[in-house]
């Protein structure tokens, strides 16, 4: 093997109705709107560690989501994949880690635990994130998975911005789905439309907040191509 890429994710669960946080959506400048099924996560930066990196991720970004709460980490996963690199050519070994964490009251306990920010339930924009409003289109409103009918009509998406060009969009979406939705093609495209509804409402937040340079506009980060490149 020529390359070895390290991609880290959090898995963060919310124990009063078994959802998890899953990144649905991003908007770049050079690409636009692009659809995502995965967790939150991506390239870990030289020199970070597992619990460091975790921590990062759970950050200013997402802290919002975890209504007053913190993130209590509990394990971790991890999975190899070999493939050749579209970006380079070349083989390269993909070590794919997944920190996992559940959302507990705040404590004094620092080791364990990430602290919270702005309460969830806030319905208004401001330069960070935005409570996404989605269209009145029509939609497949639920998915069957293992005999059991999924809905995600009470969810609701999360703009957020990063970097001053970059918006990420997450949503609390239900366990049994988010383990399975970058795998399972029903499952994924009932994200996807589900998604699509909010595209407007994430591409107004986009262009009220992102101060895009003509580097950014025509340049990603290498970390998002890696990850792009994990995914196909």
């Amino acid at each position: 093997l020529n390359r070895t890429v390290l991609v880290q994710s959090v898995r963060i669960s919310r124990p009063e109705d078994d959802h998890v946080l899953c990144q649905v959506a991003k908007w770049r400048p050079r690409h636009g709107l692009l659809y995502r099924c995965q967790l939150p996560g991506g390239k870990r930066p030289p020199g970070s560690c597992l619990d460091t990196y975790s921590q990062f991720l759970c950050g200013l970004e997402l802290s919002f989501l975890f209504g007053g709460r913190q993130v209590k980490f509990t394990g971790s996963s991890s999975e190899t994949i070999v493939k050749e690199s579209k970006q380079f050519g070349v083989p390269t070994q993909y070590t794919l880690l997944s920190k996992h964490g559940v959302l507990v009251e705040p404590s004094s306990d620092k080791c364990t635990s990430q602290s919270a920010g702005k309460d969830s339930n806030a319905d208004s924009c401001n330069v960070n994130h935005c409570v996404l409003s989605p269209a009145p289109v029509a939609w497949k409103s639920h998915v069957e998975y293992r005999g059991q009918l999924y809905f995600l009509s009470g969810c609701e998406a999360y703009a957020v911005l990063r970097e001053q060009s970059e918006v990420d969009v997450y949503a609390w979406l239900p366990s049994a789905l988010a383990e399975v939705m970058e795998s399972n093609y029903d499952v994924k495209r009932f994200v996807q439309s589900w998604t699509q509804r909010f595209e407007d409402s994430i591409l107004e937040f986009a262009s009220q907040e992102c101060i895009c340079s003509d580097d950014e506009e025509s340049v990603l980060s290498d970390a998002a191509e890696e990850v792009e490149e994990v995914e196909e």
